[in-house]
C-alpha cells in the first residue's frame, strides 16, 4: 500500500517548452535533475527529526527510484509505512513527508529544477 504523491514545480512549462526545443539535451539534463531532486527528497526525509522513529526500521527503508527517465520515486520499504504516514482510526496520521516537503523540500526540488532549466541554451 504505496503513498502516492505528485510534486509540481513552478517553471513546468518553461521545461517542456525546453524538451520540445532541444530534444537532444534537454531530456539528459531534466532527467539528471529529477533524479538529483529525488536523492535530495530521499535524504532530507530520513535527517528529518519529525519522522517517526521506534527502531530506525522504517527510516532505513526510504528510498529513491528511477521510475521512467523524467520521473523519480521515493519509497518507504517497510508494510506499515503507509499506515504511519496516512492514520488508521486509532493512530493519528504522521504526514513525514507532507512535513519534510512543507518544511523546505518543496523549495530545494524547485531550485535543483529551475537551476536544471536555466543550463539550456537560450536559442538554438
Amino acid at each position: 500500500m504505496p503513498v502516492t504523491m505528485s510534486v509540481k514545480t513552478t517553471g513546468q512549462k518553461e521545461a517542456e517548452e525546453m524538451l520540445k526545443r532541444y530534444p537532444r539535451v534537454a531530456p539528459r539534463v531534466m532527467s539528471t535533475a529529477i533524479q538529483k531532486a529525488g536523492s535530495v527528497l530521499r535524504d532530507r526525509i530520513k535527517q528529518n527529526p519529525q519522522v517517526p522513529v521506534d527502531t530506525g526500521r522504517m527510516r532505513a527503508s526510504i528510498s529513491k527510484r528511477r521510475i521512467q527517465k523524467l520521473a523519480a520515486g521515493v519509497f518507504v520499504g517497510v508494510n506499515y509505512g503507509k499506515f504511519v504516514h496516512e492514520g488508521t482510526r486509532r493512530m493519528s496520521a504522521r504526514p513525514f513527508i507532507q512535513w519534510t516537503l512543507q518544511g523546505g523540500g518543496l523549495k530545494e526540488i524547485d531550485k535543483i529544477l529551475k537551476r536544471a532549466v536555466n543550463t539550456l541554451p537560450t536559442r538554438r
